[in-house]
């Protein structure tokens, strides 16, 4: 299912907005801005009901034009070189997205019957504020938690290595959404944890090392923001800073040997009772990095527990009505014992209508995943996508542009959602107040992990897969894509970006080998470019 595309939407707000305004440029094409604008609502009313994947040409062809749009609109509100001549080219535009529009009308009697178009539809009223007392409802393994709570705060002076791995999934690794990562965060804000080391850290890894996750561990280790220059070798200064103290490092979403034996390095081996908790869905690795005990391998969610989180966080402290219980234990036994699986269906029905047909609908869309991959993990990240108000979409896949292992705070987050102008005012609040709802919202969700109790400022992060599917979904919507300056070519020409984020590589970095810049590419691969951010520590000296 699909609100049609985002950027429909938000270009949708921009023309509202602009139609509002007293501009002298606007009234010059205020006719033309009109047309596009009730063209393109038509063009998204419809595709709401139809999957892009049956009609991929139109899809891309309907974006480009919506794109070409805005650029011209845009560029006469700011009187761009050749005003004239884009006021007699808008039209050109306007007659290309009406012929859309006629083709799209067409849709539904091209589609084949045996298609299942419509999945439920998002809410379309306006974003309430959700309450997040829910959000840290954890259920299940105290028996777990008890025993790796001895295993930190007692036993052997020596560094000792904890393992946790999930249940068995496909080949060697094991199943997604087990749980790793909300059990490991939880003892390592865990009062009687945190008191008994001098400090600690959190990393989650992915799949390949990166120098920037040790200048994160040091900057967390010693409270400190600093960026380091090429020359200062970053393993001996976390290791110094690291010798003679007792600390806690938390390894998450570990892949391979050889980036594990990278990583722990710099790790001093001092009897000072030190501990490193290894999170990886991989068996093989679990066991090359694991100390003195066999690995801990998280075992599901039992019915029971599955439906404790679904009711707590649909009804709070009140008990579930008669006539919801049966399908609501249904769904907490389709969820398969999952835990990500549990808690971003229990933020789908907490947030929606407590009705027998709507739980219903939630049931038999649970009931068509298998949930022994990763694949059927990410249908039910879609499911929950789906649920999202259409205004919080945008924002939410937005926050991709973040990288995995980085913990972004709430002002910095606004920041980038207000220079993207994902967040609209209303008339009874500002876009900061509705920042903040939108926020709270995502939290409430589950699709956002809240790390409120680390330091003064609260942070932000997606799961790891939730972070696959934002980007996936960016692709998709033509909202931003990540590119490479190892792998320049990784910015396709059949892609039409609203923004890039390049990420810098001091090896091969070069603003003119990125075929986003390159002067054959440029009309087609950036032709609809907004914002471009460069990431990368060292990236100062290179734009000097």
């Amino acid at each position: 299912m699909s609100d049609g595309p985002l950027i429909m939407h938000l270009l949708h707000r921009h023309l509202t907005d602009l139609l509002d305004s007293d501009a002298y440029s606007i009234s010059l094409i205020k006719e033309e801005t009109e047309l596009v604008r009730e063209d393109l609502e038509f063009i998204r009313s419809l595709f709401v009901n139809v999957e892009k994947r049956l009609c991929k040409d139109l899809w891309a062809r309907l974006l480009d034009a919506a794109y070409e749009a805005k650029d011209g609109i845009d560029s006469i509100i700011v009187r761009d070189n050749g005003l004239l001549h884009l006021i007699f080219s808008l039209p050109i535009t306007v007659r290309k997205i009406k012929l859309i529009r006629e083709e799209v009308s067409n849709l539904p009697e091209k589609i084949p019957k045996n298609k299942s178009l419509v999945v439920v539809n998002s809410p379309k009223n306006p974003v309430e504020r959700k309450s997040l007392t829910t959000g840290k409802i954890i259920v299940g393994f105290k028996e777990e938690t008890n025993w790796l709570t001895s295993k930190l705060t007692s036993g052997p002076k020596h560094l000792d290595v904890i393992s946790i791995t999930g249940m068995p999934g496909s080949g060697k690794t094991s199943m997604p959404g087990s749980g790793k990562t909300t059990l490991s965060y939880k003892l390592f804000n865990d009062e009687s944890v945190c008191s008994h080391f001098d400090c600690r850290a959190w990393c989650t890894v992915d799949q390949e090392y990166d120098e920037k996750l040790l200048v994160n561990l040091f900057n967390q280790v010693a409270g400190s923001d600093l960026k380091f220059s090429e020359d200062i070798d970053v393993t001996d200064m976390l290791r110094k800073q690291l010798f003679g103290k007792r600390y806690l490092i938390e390894l998450d979403d570990v892949w391979d040997t050889n980036t594990w034996d990278d990583l722990t390095r710099p790790f001093p081996k001092a009897e000072k009772g030190s501990r490193i908790i290894l999170m990886t869905r991989q068996k093989e690795l679990a066991f090359h990095g694991k100390g003195y005990a066999d690995p801990l391998n998280l075992r599901l969610l039992r019915p029971e527990e599955s439906w404790e989180l679904l009711e707590k966080r649909a009804f709070g402290e009140q008990s579930c009505p008669d006539e919801l219980l049966d399908v609501g234990k249904e769904i907490a036994q389709n969820c398969k014992g999952l835990p990500l699986v549990a808690d971003l269906i229990a933020g789908v029905i907490a947030g929606g209508e407590k009705t027998k047909s709507v739980w219903l609908e939630v049931r038999n869309n649970l009931n068509s995943f298998i949930l022994n991959s990763e694949v059927d993990v990410m249908k039910v990240i879609e499911l929950s996508y789906d649920h999202l108000p259409h205004q919080l979409k945008p924002c939410f896949v937005n926050l991709a542009r973040f990288s995995k292992d980085t913990k972004t705070n709430r002002n910095g987050l606004k920041i980038y959602w207000r220079a993207e102008g994902l967040v609209e005012r209303t008339e009874m609040m500002s876009v900061e107040e509705m920042m903040e709802i939108y926020l709270d919202n995502l939290i409430s969700s589950s699709l956002v992990i809240a790390f409120s109790e680390i330091g003064d400022y609260p942070t932000f992060q997606l799961y790891d897969l939730v972070h696959d599917f934002c980007l996936i979904k960016a692709r998709e919507e033509k909202l931003f894509v990540w590119i490479s300056s190892s792998d320049p070519s990784s910015s396709s020409s059949d892609l039409m970006p609203h923004m890039v984020k390049a990420d810098y590589d001091k090896e091969h970095f070069d603003i003119n080998n990125l075929v986003l810049f390159s002067s054959k590419m440029k009309r087609h691969s950036s032709k609809h470019l907004y914002s471009l951010l460069i990431n990368g520590d060292k990236m100062e000296d290179r734009l000097c």
